[in-house]
């Protein structure tokens, strides 16, 4: 599910033109913390900093889980 997260997170940036440091200050996150969940050094992220993170994307932790690449 980390791997998941991780890719998640990279599509997102991408989609909205956003690097990590920037996601990291939108969402008030540890930079260290967003870098090590996407490289999937984190392999149980908090629901608590998941919800920060989609926070900073302007989405809810549904709108956040719901992709076709989990569906499947």
């Amino acid at each position: 599910m980390s791997e998941v997260i991780g890719n998640r997170i990279i599509e997102l940036c991408s989609e909205r033109d956003l690097s990590i440091n920037k996601l990291a200050k939108l969402s008030n996150v540890a930079v260290s913390t967003i870098d090590n969940i996407v490289n999937g050094r984190c392999s149980n992220p908090r629901i608590f900093t998941i919800k920060k993170i989609c926070e900073g994307f302007g989405m809810s932790v549904i709108e956040f889980f719901d992709f076709e690449g989990l569906k499947k």
